[in-house]
């Protein structure tokens, strides 16, 4: 009697399917705890119900049913990692860009007279925009002295000298940098050596008395 009604509880009619449905009830189990990383049935059963109700979201989300869904949302994540590689390639490309373009005007303040070999270390930190600013009241410098002078150290009215060189030699006057030379330095990022190149360069420009010095205002 009591068989008989486990059986119809089953909703099964002989015996043998009882023991088969019960055989199957037992591995599905199995695998759903397996699947959901539980082994507490009352857990593994809410583990089902919110994947399932995930499911449902994303059938809705994406107009699709099943496993078609889960493709469409494994495609989105692929586009949006190739959009964030694409990103990164577009600003390699772009500062690429910027950096050829900044040496190549770096190139062309050198070939004008603008820019002397001491300051090439300091514009590679810059960019051509703020080259370009610089250029504009920058002052011409004579080949084989050091004469440019990075930010900071020529502003609005700044002066350009061109020196014709008298008949007797220059005087060489002992020159060295002060406290307030390397607070300059620091506060301008530039190296003591290059500074301490064109503090010479003025001193001996000021100490030649056949030097001829014009005076050319910046921007004239």
């Amino acid at each position: 009697m009591a068989l008989a009604a486990l059986l119809s509880m089953l909703g099964v009619q002989t015996e043998a399917e009882g023991i088969e449905l019960v055989q199957s009830s037992n591995a599905f189990l199995s695998d759903v705890r397996a699947a959901t990383g539980t082994q507490e049935p009352a857990s593994a059963l809410r583990a089902v119900q919110s994947h399932a109700a995930l499911t449902r979201q994303l059938e809705t989300l994406t107009g699709k049913s099943g496993q078609e869904a889960i493709n469409c949302v494994t495609q989105w994540k692929t586009q949006a990692e190739q959009a964030g590689q694409l990103a990164t390639q577009v600003a390699t490309l772009e500062a690429e860009k910027a950096t050829a373009e900044r040496d190549q005007y770096v190139a062309e303040l050198s070939t004008s007279g603008k820019l002397p070999p001491s300051l090439h270390a300091w514009a590679k930190t810059q960019t051509k925009a703020q080259l370009e600013a610089w250029a504009k009241d920058a002052p011409d410098y004579t080949p084989g002295a050091t004469s440019g002078a990075a930010p900071g150290e020529g502003g609005k009215g700044a002066t350009a000298q061109t020196h014709a060189a008298g008949p007797t030699s220059q005087a060489h006057t002992a020159v060295s940098l002060d406290a307030d030379d390397l607070e300059t330095c620091k506060l301008l990022g530039i190296p003591p050596e290059q500074f301490l190149e064109r503090k010479k360069f003025e001193a001996q420009n000021q100490s030649t008395p056949f030097a001829v010095n014009t005076t050319v205002r910046a921007g004239e």
